[in-house]
């Protein structure tokens, strides 16, 4: 069964809706809105709001994980990066900055080293300003 995009054109121009992206690497709700704002944020006419939105569902995702890494709450879920899925979905985006940031947040996912994805996040929303 194929469900339709309701709304926003920002998202029916992609043939990999962002939604199967963050189910087929298993991204949870916080993860996956970082990849919606970050996938969005140049296409909707508010890119600074979008990227604000990518950082704080960011950092929300990073007070949640913490506990959890260190088993107060479960452990963490392994990661693992369907590369083919990432790659399929990159590639429809013509700017060179937004897939940038798809690929170095998914990284800093996988290796928890945030450093780079917040250089390059921080850069697209102070170029906007």
């Amino acid at each position: 069964m194929s469900i339709e995009q309701i709304d926003g054109t920002h998202y029916s121009k992609n043939d990999y809706q962002t939604w199967d992206y963050i189910l087929d690497n298993n991204l949870s709700f916080l993860e996956g809105n970082v990849i919606k704002y970050l996938s969005r944020y140049n296409q909707k006419g508010t890119p600074i709001s979008d990227l604000n939105k990518a950082l704080t569902y960011l950092l929300k995702s990073m007070e949640v994980e913490e506990p959890r890494k260190m088993g107060i709450f479960f452990k963490p879920r392994k990661r693992r990066i369907d590369i083919t899925s990432l790659n399929k979905f990159i590639s429809q985006f013509e700017d060179e900055e937004q897939r940038d940031l798809i690929i170095a947040y998914m990284y800093s996912l996988k290796t928890k080293d945030t450093q780079y994805f917040y250089t390059l996040l921080n850069d697209a929303i102070y170029k906007g300003k």
